[in-house]
């Protein structure tokens, strides 16, 4: 059947003719790329999407499509071929089209571990930023320090609820106020 037997669109607004849908969405079927067949049958790849979607077999929504991994099936997948295992044979046992896809997977998979290995073992402190050990004493007078501080902010929250007549800390088991 050729492309110029179906009837042609009068307008962008009217409909295709179903025999050229079916046509299109048989060809993708049985292989024909997307960007291929948009070109032929002179469609987007979101009319043609929405063709595969509607009209396409059971068989292409569950096999031929592309199937989406979560991370975690990712690294299950690359933890096996890090292994030592056989790269056709975990892409065939976990339906990966082609072994350059396994093959990305593992190299991010290699830079991620190893940002996290550079993270972990290389810390670079700033000089101003050291942690210092005081003494037991600087330690206690810094304790005076902050309570000294927080009864001094108490009593001013104290001082200003009872000039300004307004409630400022907040009740236990209240909630948030509503705007």
């Amino acid at each position: 059947m050729n492309i110029e037997e179906f009837k042609k669109r009068e307008s962008s607004h009217s409909r295709y003719d179903r025999r050229l849908i079916f046509k299109a969405v048989e060809d993708v079927e049985k292989g024909m790329p997307h960007v291929e067949a948009c070109r032929i049958y002179d469609v987007t790849r979101g009319t043609l999407g929405r063709w595969m979607r509607k009209y396409g077999s059971e068989y292409y929504h569950s096999e031929i499509k592309r199937r989406l991994y979560t991370p975690m099936e990712k690294r299950e997948i690359v933890s096996k071929a890090l292994q030592g295992g056989d790269l056709q044979g975990i892409c065939r046992s976990y339906g990966l089209r082609e072994v350059k896809i396994l093959k990305h997977w593992i190299r991010l998979f290699e830079r991620e571990n190893s940002e996290l290995y550079e993270k972990k073992s290389v810390k670079k402190i700033h000089p101003s930023k050291e942690k210092t050990t005081l003494s037991k004493g600087e330690l206690l007078k810094a304790l005076e320090s902050a309570e000294l501080k927080i009864q001094g902010l108490n009593t001013m929250i104290d001082l200003a609820e009872k000039e300004l007549k307004i409630s400022i800390r907040k009740k236990s088991g209240a909630g948030q106020s509503k705007k």
